[in-house]
Order: C-alpha cells, then sequence, then structure tokens
C-alpha cells in the first residue's frame, strides 16, 4: 500500500508538469481591447527634399494621412515634424493578437479639405488634379499627392514604416543668371505649357504589384491648361537668378512648348525638349538649368534617377526656335480645309535649324466658334505669295488664291480626262 501511495502521487506530478509544457492557447495571445494603437513611422521614399507641402520640405503635425487596414480607413497624422516621423491617430487601429499581422496602405492628398475625411476617408483617388496656378495660396501644397504601397505588418514587427512615393512628377526651373537675364526684374513671368497643351488631371490607379510603388496615368479626357510655377527661393548658387517648381501630372511634353519664359522686354522663348528630356515620370524630378540668350533659350536637363533627389544625369541641350509661320495660329503645310471654308492646325512645325516634325493632331470636324458640323475636304500643301509665280496659279479667277490646298478626292472629272480642282473664296465648288 505504501509503495502504490507513492506511484500515485508519483504519476499525478507528472500529469502536472506535462499539463505546465503545453502550448500557449488563442486566449494567452489575444491581447486587451483599447490597449494597443496601431502608430506607424512615416518617411517620403528616397528624398533629400521631401514632400511638396511645406516650406522645409518636411512632414508637420497638420497633415492628414488616410491609412487603410483592411476594408477600413482612418485618419492619422504626425505627432512630430521632420521627414521620418511617428503617425498616431485620435480613433486609431488596434492589435487584437501577439500573432497578427496586418496588411497597411496609406495615401496623403494635398488638397487642404481632406482635413474633415473627404477623399481621404472615401479610398485612395481614382483620379487627381494638379492646380493650374501653383504659385498663390495654398496651390503647390494641393498639388501634392502622395502613396504607401501595401505592406504586410505585424504586431511584434521591429519595421511598422510606411513609405510614401509622390505620384506626380516634379519640374524645377533655374533660370541661370547670365545673359539676357541678369537681373530677376527682367523675367516678366514662367509658365510650363502653352496653349493648353498641358494635362492637368488624369484617371489613377493605385499599384497592386509587390514592389511597385507608383500607380498608372490614364490622361485621355484630362483637362489642359498649363502651370504657373511656385516662384521658391533660389537654390544658393550664385549663377542661379530664379527657381521655380511645380508639381505636374506624368505625361510626355516631347516636341512641344513645354517652358515659357517672357521678358519685360516683350519677348518670349520656348523650350521644346526633344526625345525624353521631358517624358515626365511618377515619383521623378526633372530639373531643367536654363539660359536665357538673346533670341532662344539654352537648357541644360537633370534628371534624378527613380526618386526625387537620387541620382542625377545630366544632358546639355539646346532649345528649338520655331520659323515664323509654323505655329498652332498660322496657316502652313498641312492643315486641315474644311467645307465651311475655314481651316486648322495639321501639326506641321519647322524651326529656324530646317528640322521638322509632325504633331499627331487630328481635324476639328466641329467649328469651335459656332458649334457646327462640317467636313474636312483637303490640305494645305502650299502657303506664300502668288506674286512672281506661275501664272497658271492666277488663271480664271484673279481674286481668288489658287494652289493652296490639295483636295481630299476628285472634285470633277471632265471629258478630256483631267482633273479639276475649282476653289472659291469661303467654299468649294
Amino acid at each position: 500500500m505504501k509503495k502504490l501511495s507513492i506511484s500515485l502521487c508519483m504519476a499525478c506530478l507528472t500529469g502536472i508538469m506535462a499539463a505546465g509544457c503545453t502550448e500557449e492557447t488563442d486566449s494567452d495571445k489575444r491581447l486587451p481591447d483599447g490597449k494597443y494603437p496601431m502608430t506607424f513611422t512615416a518617411a517620403v521614399d528616397g528624398l533629400t527634399v521631401t514632400r511638396a507641402g511645406t516650406a522645409d520640405g518636411e512632414w508637420t503635425d497638420a497633415d492628414w494621412i488616410a491609412v487603410q487596414v483592411s476594408d477600413e480607413i482612418k485618419i492619422y497624422a504626425p505627432s512630430n515634424n521632420g521627414n521620418n516621423v511617428t503617425l498616431t491617430s485620435d480613433d486609431p487601429f488596434y492589435w487584437q493578437s501577439k500573432d497578427e499581422t496586418k496588411t497597411i496602405r496609406a495615401w496623403y492628398c494635398g488638397d487642404s479639405s481632406t482635413a474633415s475625411g473627404g477623399i481621404n476617408t472615401g479610398g485612395v483617388p481614382t483620379s487627381w488634379s494638379v492646380q493650374p496656378d501653383q504659385n498663390e495660396g495654398e496651390g503647390y501644397q494641393q498639388s501634392d499627392f502622395l502613396y504607401a504601397a501595401p505592406k504586410d505588418i505585424s504586431f511584434g514587427s521591429t519595421d511598422k514604416s510606411l513609405a510614401f512615393t509622390h505620384q506626380t512628377a516634379r519640374v524645377v526651373i533655374n533660370i541661370k543668371n547670365a545673359e539676357a537675364a541678369t537681373d530677376a526684374d527682367v523675367i516678366s513671368s514662367v509658365v510650363i505649357g502653352n496653349e493648353k497643351n498641358l494635362v492637368l488631371s488624369g484617371k489613377y490607379t493605385a499599384p497592386t504589384r509587390v514592389n511597385v510603388t507608383t500607380g498608372t496615368w490614364d490622361i485621355s479626357g484630362g483637362t489642359m491648361g498649363t502651370i504657373t510655377p511656385k516662384d521658391i527661393t533660389a537654390s544658393g548658387s550664385g549663377d542661379i537668378l530664379k527657381t521655380y517648381a511645380a508639381l505636374v501630372i506624368p505625361q510626355n511634353m516631347s516636341e512641344q512648348k513645354f517652358i515659357a519664359v517672357s521678358l519685360r522686354d516683350g519677348n518670349t522663348y520656348y523650350y521644346t525638349p526633344q526625345s525624353t528630356d521631358a517624358d515626365l515620370k511618377s515619383g521623378t524630378q526633372y530639373t531643367y538649368n536654363i539660359t536665357v540668350k538673346h533670341g532662344y533659350l539654352e537648357v541644360m536637363t537633370v534628371k534624378t534617377g527613380g526618386t526625387w533627389g537620387g541620382g542625377e544625369e545630366t544632358t546639355n541641350v539646346t532649345s528649338k526656335i520655331l520659323k515664323k509661320g509654323f505655329t498652332a495660329d498660322d496657316l502652313k503645310i498641312g492643315d486641315y480645309y474644311y467645307s465651311d471654308g475655314k481651316s486648322s492646325d495639321g501639326g506641321y512645325r519647322k524651326y529656324t535649324d530646317d528640322s521638322f516634325v509632325v504633331l499627331d493632331i487630328k481635324p476639328v470636324l466641329t467649328d469651335p466658334s459656332t458649334g457646327a458640323e462640317r467636313t474636312c475636304i483637303g490640305i494645305v500643301y502650299w502657303v506664300g505669295d502668288i506674286t512672281g509665280e506661275d501664272p497658271l496659279l492666277k488663271r480664271d479667277k484673279p481674286n481668288c488664291t489658287h494652289g493652296l490646298v490639295v483636295s481630299l478626292w476628285d472634285m470633277s472629272a471632265p471629258d478630256n480626262g483631267e482633273i479639276e480642282m475649282t476653289w472659291t473664296y469661303g467654299g468649294y465648288e
């Protein structure tokens, strides 16, 4: 009996020890409700000059950031200033379990109206617009749009950072202190775009693939216009007279009037980029160091590698100057001629170095001044003074200029088989 009692006691003790070695239960992993709020750190990825909104380019506690966990969105704000800041909220998400992992994404919209919710709590913006005047008021700040791609963060993660990337492009223009611009007062204006050739808005799709930090843009149907850039403090270099900056919807401005510099003397000079010198990408800064010559612009482009403030690649270029008579408003070779006797730009551009380009411009089949429909009946192929030209150009109708337009079809076919095109001013017959 004594031995049996001892054996039973030993067995009970062993059972107690075995029970003490079981795995931690789910209830042991659960955290008290409302005790462990989710906080994050936020930095703008790879920048030496960070976000656009503040004078010194850093986050402030007045910035409102949308943070999404699953299908729920809450507003966070930096609890301190700087680039690498802590994000906290008055109504935060909470950790519920020690082994919990959440997928987090976030975005920042420069429009100050988002402070009360607005587009932030409605989800990632599906469209975005930049302000046409970024020099007055908050236009520059309101054009800013940042996105932090989805990231898995666990309760035990030591890295709870959210890396934000600019979804617009940034254009910086440095006017050098040289040649025709040695005094800031001689500069009347600096404008990005010309005659509403710059896209100011577009449809936006956030990235979904791993390690992709910028979304895609559809700029078809976007609002067109120009941008007055923000006049900011010069870079500090003695050879820089003025510095301007603007946030721009990603687009390619190749072969278009991209930057216009107007002087007080009434002259305006344009920079028309070639190749990829103005193929503007999300999250990338493009710097144009411009020397205003007497009659044209000399431009040195500085492209950053991937992110604002990243590695730089420098290229010297000289702006092309259009010859007189080859702007959008001039009648020129390639323009469209309509059944109402009017014409429109066909996209042909010729420069002072005799090079040329043909822009992809379609006929305008509705008269913009009257709204009336019309038909494109011909293409301009010759423009000039007929005085001294072949007299055949002046036959039949002395008050009508002949030979300017070639018909898109046979106007008439006489019995002799020759094709005859007879034009009258203001129409055709």
